[in-house]
């Protein structure tokens, strides 16, 4: 279910990338907002609106469908003939998944020390304190991309 979740993840920004630079913007947007959107839509309906509990396999498919309708509407969007595979470079396609393979492999490990920090001051500290780092430490991760874009823009102002 993983390994399908990652390859419908990875096809709908494909799909979003395509659409972008075949200047079909709405299109793309519409995309994006079916698969980000619709998620927290439907979670926030299932808490407040029904008493049903959410568990485990119950959160994974109500993240899994919207990639599966975005992924669907994306195809139908780009009209793409999936039978006819001749168009498309093998070659190309075997080196993106080489590269693909070493950019999964970093976030996983990435997504891990991020994951530990967080584990590490909780069991030490406390539920008050991880809660309070990890609040910091979004703040300066926003402060940071914020610096980045603006450091980049004047950059590219000064050239």
């Amino acid at each position: 279910m993983f390994c399908l979740w990652i390859v419908l993840e990875h096809l709908n920004i494909e799909i979003y990338r395509a659409l972008i630079a075949l200047e079909k913007q709405l299109k793309a947007s519409i995309i994006l907002c079916i698969k980000q959107i619709l998620p927290v839509v439907i979670l926030l309906f299932a808490i407040f609106f029904t008493n049903y509990e959410i568990d485990y396999i119950s959160a994974v498919t109500v993240l899994f469908v919207p990639l599966l309708v975005a992924g669907v509407l994306g195809i139908y969007f780009l009209q793409i003939d999936l039978l006819d595979l001749s168009c498309i470079d093998l070659s190309f396609v075997k080196g993106g998944i080489k590269i693909s393979i070493i950019m999964i492999i970093s976030t996983f490990f990435l997504r891990y020390i991020s994951t530990m920090d967080k584990t590490f001051v909780l069991s030490s500290y406390g539920v008050e304190k991880a809660g309070i780092y990890t609040i910091l430490f979004s703040i300066s991760m926003i402060i940071s991309i914020v610096c980045l874009l603006y450091t980049s823009d004047a950059a590219d102002e000064r050239s």
